[in-house]
């Protein structure tokens, strides 16, 4: 994780890195990216607002889904140790 932090990879190639690392591919993809937003009811909602109404919020950078999903998968890597 700090790795990926490090180099300034953006959440795109962190969630392509970490399905490469946990052995999700091809069709296997979307079901499971599905699950990993389901996982924490409410906050891939919450973030997909933040994303879509960046006047409403104080920060100049409001977190997004994708960031979200990021984050979320690294957190699986480790959880399982890959």
């Amino acid at each position: 994780m700090r790795e990926a932090i490090a180099r300034g990879a953006s959440a795109m190639t962190i969630i392509d890195e970490v399905l490469d690392a946990l052995g999700v591919r091809g069709d296997e993809v979307e079901p499971f990216m599905f699950a990993t937003a389901l996982a924490l009811p409410g906050w891939a909602g919450m973030f997909s607002r933040l994303e879509r109404h960046p006047h409403e919020h104080i920060c100049d950078h409001p977190p997004t889904l994708e960031e979200f999903i990021a984050v979320r998968l690294m957190l699986e890597r480790r959880a399982v140790g890959r």
